[in-house]
């Protein structure tokens, strides 16, 4: 059982669709103690903290419907599936490997407070 729900939000439009869609979690019952926004090179991470618990395919479904990257909700069941207790990861900062094999930042999260508190209210006047 989870608490959390984790989404990767791609693109310029990622956080829109999300707003659009955030209705669905009062009528999935999901209430949110907390929110907590990263800014990223391709759009945000969003933590959702709920005041109750759902199943993990539950929530790789509900996160996929909140916009979540579609691919990395294919790889969160996949990884569920084969047992993996840290299934539902978003990573703070992301590599890769140069031609020379030198590692190279490509991507790191920025926490937002003031648009985390934005988000949270707006999901509290949604329930």
């Amino acid at each position: 059982m989870v608490q959390i729900l984790k989404l990767d939000l791609d693109g310029k439009n990622g956080l829109d669709i999300f707003l659009q869609r955030m209705w669905i979690m009062k009528y999935l019952g999901l209430k949110t103690e907390y929110v907590k926004v990263y800014h990223t090179t391709n759009g945000y991470h969003l933590v959702l903290g709920l005041d109750n618990e759902i199943e993990p395919v539950k929530a790789i479904l509900i996160q996929c419907i909140l916009g979540d990257d579609y691919r990395r909700s294919a790889c969160l069941l996949l990884r569920y599936e084969r047992g993996c207790k840290d299934w539902n990861v978003l990573f703070k900062t992301k590599y890769k490997i140069n031609q020379l094999g030198q590692k190279i930042k490509v991507s790191e999260e920025k926490y937002d407070p003031e648009l985390s508190e934005k988000i949270l209210n707006l999901l509290r006047l949604g329930e």
